[in-house]
């Protein structure tokens, strides 16, 4: 009797540690946050070889484009850093413990790219039209702010893009980048404060753009330029800045209110802002306001 009974406990204490396990998978795959809407443009960042990519995955066109970023590219670091060629931005901010972040702010403060989510190089599979090492990056573990969810629709996604609707764009083509003398003496590319057409059409927001989305920023940092560089952003995204106003706000870091909750959350996935649910000045449509902790990591 005593042998069946401890047979018994250590069954449902069984039963009891699978069925915990299951929620804590069912909780830690499912219930995290979603980066990305999948009717919306997913523009994800990653190292690869000497360069830089910025994957455009566009559900609607069914298309996905690569925009190539030269590794030997002067850019302004992100968090105050100084000026480093492109390439070394992965490591830099491993070295920095800010990971893909600090590669993908550095992006957005420099090409006015609304990235949204970044990898390691890994990353450079789901350009590739192998089902085997597309859905490897679903289930095996690589370094990505993308969730479980995430990994799984872009999966799905890639495996229905069809080949001739796969393409590269290299910003040395275009009117951003002008070759120079860097700072190391050796040749690169530096920016020209231009922006694309092509670049435009690649990672806008046409619906965004349609909408004539309205825009006032708070600036309450004491970084120059601060605001006009995130209203270029924005333009890029499609809305258009109306005023900049100077506030005193406070130490904060960066704080978004919208009339609609789900266009908020895609300008806030770009800065990394909160999402307030205060209302907002029906003159405008979002209000974004940067603080003293912005300016530090942007």
């Amino acid at each position: 009797m005593k042998l069946k009974r401890k047979k018994r406990n250590v069954s449902f204490k069984a039963l009891v540690f699978w069925i915990l396990f299951l929620l804590f998978i069912f909780s830690f795959f499912w219930l995290r946050p979603r980066q990305w809407p999948k009717e919306k443009k997913l523009i994800l960042a990653y190292p690869s070889q000497n360069d830089l990519v910025v994957a455009v995955f566009d559900p609607k066109n069914k298309e996905i484009t690569k925009i190539i970023i030269p590794g030997n590219c002067e850019v302004e670091v992100a968090r105050n850093l100084g000026r480093w060629k492109a390439k070394s931005l992965w490591q830099l901010g491993i070295n920095e413990k800010h990971v893909g972040y600090l590669m993908s702010d550095t992006i957005i403060k420099n090409f006015k790219i609304p990235v949204n989510a970044w990898a390691d190089s890994s990353a450079q599979s789901y350009f590739e039209a192998n089902i085997f090492k597309v859905l490897r990056l679903t289930f095996f573990p690589y370094k990505t702010n993308l969730s479980f969810v995430d990994k799984l629709n872009l999966a799905l996604f890639c495996l229905q893009v069809k080949e001739f609707k796969r393409s590269e764009y290299d910003l040395k083509k275009g009117l951003m980048l002008a070759e120079r003398r860097l700072l190391d003496g050796e040749k690169g590319y530096v920016l020209t404060g231009e922006i694309d057409s092509k670049l435009l059409v690649i990672v806008g927001d046409e619906e965004i753009s349609q909408k004539g989305i309205r825009v006032i920023i708070y600036d309450a940092s004491t970084k120059p330029f601060l605001a006009e560089t995130v209203s270029k952003v924005i333009g890029v995204m499609g809305g258009k800045v109306f005023s900049i106003v100077a506030s005193e706000q406070g130490n904060l870091d960066c704080l978004i209110r919208g009339k609609e909750k789900k266009l908020a959350r895609l300008f806030a996935d770009v800065f990394s802002c909160q999402v307030s649910e205060k209302k907002i000045n029906e003159n405008f449509d979002l209000e974004i306001t940067l603080g003293e902790d912005f300016s530090r990591r942007f």
